[in-house]
């Protein structure tokens, strides 16, 4: 004889079972179940760039020792597992997608939890082409960093914030320009460019009269 119930923690109480034969004889047996409650579990959900660090972090709780096993996308790069911690050193695209804890206590009760990692491309700016100027020349070409997708720029020196930055030639020397594109997710990318200014050269022009 067998009986089946659905175990919750409410159901940990004796069950008697009464075995009687032919002959109107019985014994009886009591059993107590133990139900032991399940460990819980939750796991983040990073969005991160390309060539930046996966960290997922599980967080659960459960009658000691805890144990974590970990699954990945089928493209997914190799995890480093320390107990709840999964990391992966430098995300490629095939990272991004669902990734599984499952969680396992003492009494062998488990639970399982989800997390989706995103993985953003960076921009791809084009090269900035540098030149060299005469002191105050005109006309100067402007650096062009226009990038698909992007949603922000940032030029140093001088904090521009548009696409296109025409340089300063109004003082000799070398000033190296840097750009920083930013697209999807926050993910950005650098371009450099060097600018060179020359003085203006002089010209002296000596008269010679003859009497």
């Amino acid at each position: 004889m067998t009986v089946t119930n659905s175990a919750t923690l409410g159901n940990a109480t004796p069950y008697t079972v009464i075995i009687t034969d032919n002959n109107g004889c019985s014994t009886t047996a009591t059993t107590l179940p133990i139900v032991n409650a399940n460990p819980t579990v939750t796991v983040n959900s990073p969005t991160v760039c390309v060539g930046a660090a996966i960290t997922l972090t599980a967080t659960a709780t459960g009658t000691p020792t805890l144990t974590y096993a970990w699954a990945e996308p089928s493209t997914g790069g190799t995890l480093t597992i320390t107990n709840n911690v999964s990391t992966i050193a430098s995300a490629v695209p095939g990272d991004a997608g669902p990734y599984t804890v499952v969680v396992t206590d003492a009494n062998t009760c488990k639970a399982t939890a989800t997390a989706t990692v995103v993985v953003n491309a960076n921009p791809v700016p084009p090269a900035l082409v540098g030149a060299t100027y005469c002191l105050n020349a005109s006309p100067v070409t402007a650096l062009d960093a226009t990038t698909a997708g992007a949603t922000g720029y940032l030029w140093a020196p001088g904090g521009a914030i548009t696409a296109t930055l025409t340089p300063s030639v109004a003082t000799s020397g070398t000033t190296v320009y840097t750009v920083t594109v930013t697209g999807a997710g926050g993910c950005t990318a650098t371009r450099t460019a060097t600018i060179g200014k020359s003085a203006t050269s002089s010209l002296v022009v000596t008269m010679v009269l003859f009497v």
